[in-house]
């Protein structure tokens, strides 16, 4: 809308699109400052003795006054004080007691505001800021106040729209304060069982704040800090020296892992007061860092409590969520015979989307209960319908196979499952990585006749949250990178495909194309994965489209050239079933 100078380049042009976001913030930054501004030098002062002195009081333990920390004004008592205060509040603290108060709180938010207008306009500097500003009318800033102006109006515009969903974004900062409260008093429980390791003046500290009613803070604690780090959602810095990290460095120099654990190291001895550069020999060479390296078998413990705390902390957090319960009841209700509902700590917290088996009784007998579980992820709406779509097909192909004493046993398209019919009291955050027989093959079957399906609904105008404009139906799973080994027997065998699907049974489409032939293309999923896990895969996509021919790329032509011989053998097989099983002349 508005021409951003007077007499200059932009003079007609309007704010171009690659500048929107420094529009925004820029507006942000000036209104910001513009609120210190408009303050009086008294307000602005009352307002930053406020700030430190709560920040002082209720997260860093200090049990005295302002009044307090004037009174050691000149004497030797407050340079002890200011040691053992944050870094950060220091010069906040100098400046109320100093005899002239400059607000640096203030000063902040002007070089942040001039950084941004600098950054359009590189003649705006810290040195010539308030002349320019003094005289706006007349120069680059001529705009600013009515683009703030309308900025605000369209603040406010959107604050009204949204006004609804208010009470769920305080319902979110609530949970958010729950999880961060519940974090950090597990990670504390951690750090005491560890307390032979820590100076003892900073355990008598963290004591003493575990036992107030103030919020959970590590700040100012430094030896607890490089060890654990302030809260078990962050990497401990401390990873870097496991035995896993130690593995990797001696292993293979390509791998990605290599240069992030070197520059961790770099960056713990940078803490530690040693700058050497960002070589990382210099440092591994260097007797001062070596001394400080820690002991390995006591890192691997350090990191092994914190993953075992993270899942309490994790499943202490969701258990005591109003909706997590909810959920949780509606489910019971329904009288499931297995109380492994598949409603845990990895559905609730991930956005994905599954189908999770389970059986209810009545007097006409026992019935199948699964629990479809669909997270709508809006950075992946233009999907949801083919996910949507994948997961119904799920709960069509299920068949109760038997009820065993401790275990149900299911048949989902040609994957068999079985299902515990208890589970212990607890959640781990890991996932079990481990594969039924048919599970792949299964799962990527499914994920073509998902695709089919979504395409012929969005074909007749059907959509359920994809936009028609945007739809996307492929290209959105893992899966996707081993449809290669079956999409030729998915097209040639489609019919008998569909027919085992919908009889829920393998036992003529493993007839038709031979038991060892279907083995053995199923077998090469697991070599696919074997070789292309992780990142690999992507390596092996850049090779592919470069022609190289390297061990990846000679893996995977491997993979199709057995993937073509089975084929091959398939079609026989069928040929000879098909002339074995046709109706016979009399």
């Amino acid at each position: 809308k508005y021409h951003i100078g007077k007499d200059d380049k932009h003079r007609n042009e309007y704010l171009p699109n690659t500048m929107l976001s420094k529009g925004y913030s820029l507006l942000d930054k000036y209104q910001e400052y513009l609120s210190k501004k408009n303050m009086s030098q008294e307000e602005k002062y009352q307002e930053t003795v406020s700030s430190f002195m709560d920040l002082l009081n209720n997260r860093y333990g200090y049990k005295g006054t302002f009044k307090d920390i004037l009174a050691m004004k000149g004497t030797p008592a407050i340079d002890k004080f200011l040691s053992k205060v944050p870094q950060f509040l220091r010069p906040y603290i100098e400046s109320c007691i100093a005899d002239e108060y400059v607000d640096i709180d203030e000063q902040q938010k002007k070089k942040q505001l001039v950084d941004k207008l600098s950054s359009i306009y590189p003649e705006v500097t810290m040195s010539n800021f308030d002349e320019l500003y003094a005289n706006r009318a007349n120069n680059v800033l001529c705009n600013l106040d009515s683009m703030l102006e309308d900025f605000c109006n369209m603040k406010h515009s959107f604050l009204e729209e949204v006004k609804p969903l208010l009470p769920y974004l305080e319902y979110c900062q609530k949970c958010k304060a729950l999880e961060t409260e519940i974090d950090e008093k597990t990670l504390a429980n951690i750090i005491l069982s560890f307390q032979d390791l820590m100076p003892q003046e900073e355990i008598e500290e963290l004591k003493k704040r575990l036992s107030s009613n103030k919020k959970m803070s590590f700040y100012g604690l430094p030896t607890i800090e490089s060890y654990f780090s302030t809260s078990l959602s962050y990497i401990s810095p401390m990873s870097c020296f496991s035995s896993e990290s130690e593995s990797i460095l001696r292993g293979d120099p390509e791998n990605w892992r290599v240069d992030s654990i070197k520059h961790d190291r770099i960056r713990y001895f940078n803490k530690k007061g040693i700058n050497k550069g960002t070589n990382y020999d210099d440092y591994a060479n260097d007797l001062n860092c070596q001394a400080l390296i820690p002991e390995t078998d006591v890192v691997d413990k350090i990191l092994q409590a914190r993953e075992k705390g993270k899942e309490q902390s994790t499943m202490e957090y969701y258990r005591s969520l109003p909706d997590y319960k909810e959920i949780r009841e509606r489910i019971i209700s329904r009288n499931p015979v297995s109380d492994d509902y598949g409603w845990d700590e990895n559905t609730y917290e991930n956005t994905l989307m599954c189908v999770c088996p389970n059986i209810t009784k009545d007097e006409n007998g026992t019935h199948l209960l699964p629990l479809g579980i669909f997270r709508l992820d809006l950075s992946k709406l233009d999907a949801i319908d083919a996910y949507i779509m994948h997961e119904l097909n799920h709960i069509y192909e299920l068949k109760l196979i038997k009820e065993n004493e401790d275990s149900i046993e299911y048949q989902s398209g040609w994957d068999s499952i079985v299902q515990p019919k208890h589970i212990k009291d607890e959640v781990t955050l890991k996932k079990d990585e481990s594969k039924r027989d048919y599970e792949l093959f299964n799962e990527i079957i499914n994920e073509l006749i998902s695709q089919d399906l979504t395409r012929l609904m969005h074909d007749n105008g059907i959509y359920l949250f994809s936009k028609k404009d945007n739809a996307r139906i492929s290209n959105k799973t893992s899966y996707e990178s081993t449809m290669f080994i079956i999409r030729d027997f998915y097209k040639l065998y489609y019919d008998d495909i569909i027919a085992s699907r919908r009889s829920k049974s393998l036992d003529k489409l493993i007839a038709k194309v031979g038991e060892d032939n279907f083995n053995e293309l199923n077998g090469l999923f697991n070599v696919f994965n074997e070789h292309f896990s992780g990142m690999k895969v992507y390596t092996l996509y850049k090779q592919l489209n470069q022609k190289e021919d390297t061990e990846l790329t000679r893996i995977y032509n491997s993979i199709l050239e057995k993937r073509d011989l089975i084929m091959a053998r398939m079609l026989e097989h069928s040929k000879e079933y098909d002339l074995n099983e046709a109706p016979k002349m009399s």
